[in-house]
């Protein structure tokens, strides 16, 4: 089991990916969804590994969760259905604690056409999203 020390403390990838960068062990600090889209776990359900840095982090999380879900988000108004990829299954409650508030954290990450068919569906009283 690797482990890497940080000051006095020892953490695993584990501990870095869910304890830290998710905050679910610093009960001060909450989690920024963004996240997921800058982490790989080698599947095809996530995003590429790629190299962040400091000075742009921002922007660059903001950019990747945009192409991250422009290329992997579907929509489908006439039969009201949204398909997300499982990444938002997966990880829920760090997006949103309800399935409109999902949507409308994923909307504005999609180009405008796509986005305000989004928010529509976000409006309706039946919504399904796979």
């Amino acid at each position: 089991n690797t482990s890497y020390q940080v000051g006095k403390y020892f953490y695993s990838l584990d501990d870095i990916c869910r304890g830290i960068l998710r905050a679910k062990k610093c009960l001060f600090l909450s989690c920024d969804p963004r996240v997921h889209f800058a982490l790989s776990y080698g599947t095809s359900a996530t995003p590429p590994a790629r190299v962040f840095s400091p000075e742009t982090l921002d922007r660059d999380l903001e950019s990747a969760s945009r192409k991250f879900c422009s290329e992997r988000v579907h929509v489908d108004m006439p039969n009201g259905q949204v398909t997300l990829p499982a990444v938002f299954d997966w990880y829920r409650k760090d997006f949103s604690t309800s399935p409109a508030g999902l949507l409308n954290w994923v909307a504005p990450r999609l180009p405008s056409s796509l986005a305000n068919q989004l928010s529509q569906l976000a409006q309706r009283s039946e919504i399904r999203i796979t």
